[in-house]
């Protein structure tokens, strides 16, 4: 059970697996015996013995003060007797996969960029692409979790005429397809922030209509100001068992609040409160919009014309109304000598996530919708007497009304040498890794502009537009090869072709029948 080469503490034989999962792991008190034990369902004698052991020091109540350290004790114990002895254990297997079948709503499967990883002198790039699924049928008399949502409005000066005109409209009306049980507050802000509607289940739509469209626009823009007010909204109504939400619009920058701001939403994603940033025209923080949503499961979505806010705000309320799981967190402890360089939320919407992050949030798992994952491994050079890698290993906890379920997560490839021939790429991470090279693109893009560094930039967007074209992406296509010259004119991205071209690119990422 030792590791065969102490400098590479993550390249090790299936035998230790269990002495790697994270030490709350072993607390759970609803998974399974092999769970328990840290353990895949084909585990050897010797591994259950192995991992037995190291869990032992963990979970003895010699060692283990804690409350309910007995019970857990005795639960290693129990687990321990029946996978150790191969009559108890086949028994127990068949009834698990029956009770499997029947009882788990949640499957996961990951694919990998490659069949095994090559024995290389250099660091090496590994991908896994994870698909989670609910396996339950959507009951068409299942009530829907109630919603706890706040409407974030920007009035600011520059709202004023068709946006802010638009964006009244559209706020009544998704008002309107609220049902009887969901709460609604409406939180306007500028450089303060006030509440237009309070939190409450049941209000005259002509009182609704009336308070909406006195709002004027003017003022500057602090965002923080809405966050804040907002979040505070959401609190004084807040239940486990509803879905919060906060919906922000805005067509502007803030100044100087961003890092608080940063603050709130990962307090708001320790209460599953998701945060969906819709921006206005050209002239808002993409940069700031993505990661504040992306904190809480969220993303930010680029509205061109005023008229589509209606369209995504309609959106949201079907949506809403398919949740199985109102948050996803996956809990991912990546090995030493291993980087995670960077997580992608590709479904149900496109999100770019914080891999510094050890929890990821996913957001809500809907009936009809698989969450897709995809990340990105940096491996370091791998010893010669070791067979397998353990890249990392966690587990999803799905937020299911006031409780959770929980599935575990190992992400492992056998390690081979270098001149093995590999079968080929599966082709849905293929296509998957094809299109985010045309995100990544837009991306270095930006960097080379923001690096001084106009030429090159303009010389990525002409090699962008031959991809585009190439994939019949004609329109996205015309708009680089049109961003190219502006770039090479005045040495920075328009505003407008900053923000079609990357999130157009981003949209790639989507299936074609769930794209924008």
């Amino acid at each position: 059970t030792e590791y065969r080469n102490s400098d590479y503490g993550y390249l090790i034989h299936q035998k230790t697996i269990g002495a790697h999962l994270p030490s709350h792991y072993y607390m759970l008190k609803d998974t399974n015996y092999y769970t328990k034990l840290g353990l895949s369902q084909n585990a050897s004698p010797e591994e259950i013995r192995s991992a037995y052991r190291k869990v032992l020091l963990k979970v003895h109540p010699d060692v283990n003060s804690k409350e309910g350290a007995t019970e857990l004790f005795l639960n290693i114990q129990e687990a321990y007797t029946i996978l150790s002895n191969p009559t108890a254990k086949l028994a127990y297997d068949a009834k698990k996969i029956i009770s499997e079948e029947e009882v788990n709503p949640v499957s996961i499967q990951p694919i990998y960029s490659c069949g095994a990883i090559r024995r290389l002198e250099e660091p090496q790039v590994v991908y896994a692409l994870i698909d989670v699924n609910t396996k339950a049928e959507v009951n068409p008399n299942q009530e829907t979790p109630p919603l706890n949502i706040v409407l974030l409005l920007d009035v600011s000066t520059s709202m004023k005429g068709e946006r802010i005109n638009t964006l009244k409209a559209a706020a009544i009306d998704f008002i309107k397809e609220l049902g009887p049980k969901d709460l609604i507050s409406v939180v306007a802000f500028n450089d303060h922030a006030k509440v237009i509607i309070p939190s409450r289940q049941h209000m005259e739509s002509r009182l609704i209509r009336s308070k909406i469209q006195d709002l004027t626009a003017k003022g500057g823009t602090e965002i923080y100001q809405g966050l804040e007010t907002g979040f505070r909204e959401i609190r004084r109504s807040f239940e486990s068992n509803k879905i919060h939400q906060i919906i922000l619009i805005t067509d502007g920058h803030t100044y100087g609040d961003e890092e608080i701001s940063f603050n709130l939403a990962k307090q708001a994603a320790k209460l599953d409160v998701g945060i969906s940033g819709f921006g206005i025209g050209s002239d808002w923080n993409d940069k700031f919009l993505d990661k504040l949503a992306a904190l809480t499961g969220g993303n930010s979505v680029y509205i061109q014309k005023p008229e589509q806010i209606k369209h995504f705000l309609e959106q949201r309320i079907r949506n809403f109304a398919k949740i199985y799981a109102k948050n996803t967190l996956l809990e991912l402890q990546v090995a030493p000598k291993i980087t995670l360089k960077s997580a992608f939320r590709l479904l149900p919407e496109v999100s770019e996530l914080p891999s510094s992050s050890s929890f990821l949030s996913l957001g809500a798992l809907r009936y009809d919708a698989t969450q897709r994952v995809l990340l990105e491994f940096l491996i370091e050079p791998i010893a010669a007497n070791v067979d397998e890698a353990i890249l990392a290993n966690g587990e999803f906890i799905f937020k299911i009304g006031t409780g959770e379920h929980k599935l575990p997560l190992i992400l492992k490839r056998s390690v081979v040498p270098a001149d093995t021939e590999l079968e080929a790429t599966n082709p849905e991470i293929l296509q998957a890794l094809s299109r985010l090279t045309l995100y990544r693109m837009q991306e270095k893009a930006q960097l080379d502009i923001a690096q001084g560094n106009h030429k090159s930039a303009a010389k990525r967007m002409q090699d962008l537009a031959t991809h585009l074209l190439a994939k019949e992406e004609l329109l996205l296509g015309k708009t680089a090869i049109k961003e190219a010259a502006y770039i090479e004119e005045h040495h920075k991205f328009s505003s407008n072709g900053q923000k079609n071209i990357k999130y157009g690119t981003r949209n790639l990422l989507l299936p074609p029948s769930t794209k924008i």
